[in-house]
């Protein structure tokens, strides 16, 4: 499993948890409408109280005084600055702070989606460090509130650690009236303090809808040497996450994730049946016969398979598309596939057949058995098909 899939794991299982705010990473993770926004270009100097700060109609507070940076002067460049010096950031407290930043709306507005490019005053050695601006190691602490009473809390240290200019994200479907955010680092000359920077704050005032199923796989039919594809479309915002299931048992109505990756662990191992599934976290599922290995399709494979798309919003489940696998020998009698009808084809079917393996299922009917027998010699001894 790749890393991005693992951090979009991490996400649906923090959807699935009843009121539990997510903590995201990456632009539009979290705010998929923009309602109010702010960019800090009115803190146009070094010193300026933050505990009143307010722009379009949100707040953005904590002990002590902003560093705001103007161009490559004090503090030093950085990635949240043009070289002009016409854009601004909120910076950490002016010397430290042990206390939260904290955001709000001024009107009682819910939020329910906040994203913001992060960076953070720690250096390694000193508060006010050269480009780039902060210390990886450092990580974002976190509390949601609403009603009065803490709805959530976390740290990105239990996820990952943020680069510098990251978009960072929180979402919660239920959401929050507050925000409170410390960013530490171990490696900080206090590590009591905390020394955030934010600049791009955007805020979503409305939870997002749910996806919407768009097209829903079809019913296939594959050879059993063959490959087929099922493909799912689904609508709406926010960055999906797909996952194929198959339903298992078969005709029971009850679906299980699928894998990428040889269907062995499902398929039953009999001789000669064996798939390989590709695409199980994509749009597009695909389920091959394994003809590296000499395996074919069989019975086992031939049942219904669905997608299930989620987002920060919800999910959305297609309608199950039914797999039906048919054997494609052009003719039962040439069976060793030789180009001829001869005493070889007998000892090989029988070689198949004594051995239960599918390849001797020549009727098709999913059983090995006297029928196929008689299958097979109807048309060896026609010579042919």
């Amino acid at each position: 499993m790749n890393k991005s899939l693992a951090s979009l794991l991490c996400l649906v299982a923090a959807t699935l948890a009843p009121a539990q705010t997510i903590n995201t990473l990456g632009s539009g993770a979290a705010v998929t409408s923009i309602d109010r926004s702010a960019n800090f270009n009115a803190l146009s100097v070094n010193g300026v109280p933050l505990s009143d700060y307010v722009e379009d109609r949100l707040f953005i507070g904590c002990d002590g005084d902003s560093w705001v940076g103007e161009a490559a002067s004090s503090p030093p460049f950085d990635p949240f600055h043009g070289a002009n010096g016409s854009d601004r950031a909120f910076y950490f407290p002016y010397g430290g702070s042990q206390g939260w930043v904290l955001l709000r709306t001024t009107d009682g507005h819910r939020m329910f989606g906040v994203e913001f490019m992060y960076g953070n005053g720690w250096t390694t050695g000193q508060i006010y460090g050269p480009y780039p601006w902060g210390n990886i190691n450092a990580t974002i602490e976190w509390q949601t509130w609403r009603n009065g009473q803490m709805a959530s809390s976390g740290s990105t240290a239990d996820q990952w650690l943020i680069p510098m200019g990251s978009i960072v994200g929180f979402y919660d479907a239920a959401g929050f009236d507050r925000l409170y955010l410390k960013c530490t680092s171990p490696n900080a000359w206090d590590p009591n303090y905390q020394a955030l920077a934010m600049d791009h704050l955007q805020v979503q005032l409305n939870p997002c809808a749910a996806p919407l199923v768009l097209n829903t796989p079809a019913a296939a039919e594959v050879c059993d040497t063959g490959a087929v594809a099922f493909v799912a479309e689904f609508g709406g915002a926010g960055e999906f996450l797909y996952q194929w299931q198959r339903e298992s048992p078969a005709g029971s109505g009850e679906f299980v994730d699928l894998d990428d990756g040889p269907t062995s662990a499902w398929d039953g191992g009999f001789p000669g049946i064996g798939g390989v599934v590709s695409g199980a976290y994509t749009a597009a599922l695909q389920i091959a016969a394994d003809q590296a290995n000499g395996l074919v399709l069989g019975p086992e494979h031939a049942i219904r398979f669905r997608c299930v798309a989620t987002t920060i919003c919800g999910s959305a489940t297609t309608a199950a598309a039914q797999l039906s696998v048919k054997s494609c020998i052009a003719c039962p009698a040439d069976f060793n596939g030789d180009g001829g009808v001869d005493g070889a084809d007998v000892e090989a079917f029988f070689t198949a057949w004594e051995a239960g393996d599918a390849s001797a299922d020549v009727n098709t009917d999913g059983g090995i058995d006297g029928a196929d027998v008689e299958v097979f010699f109807t048309a060896w001894e026609l010579g042919g098909c």
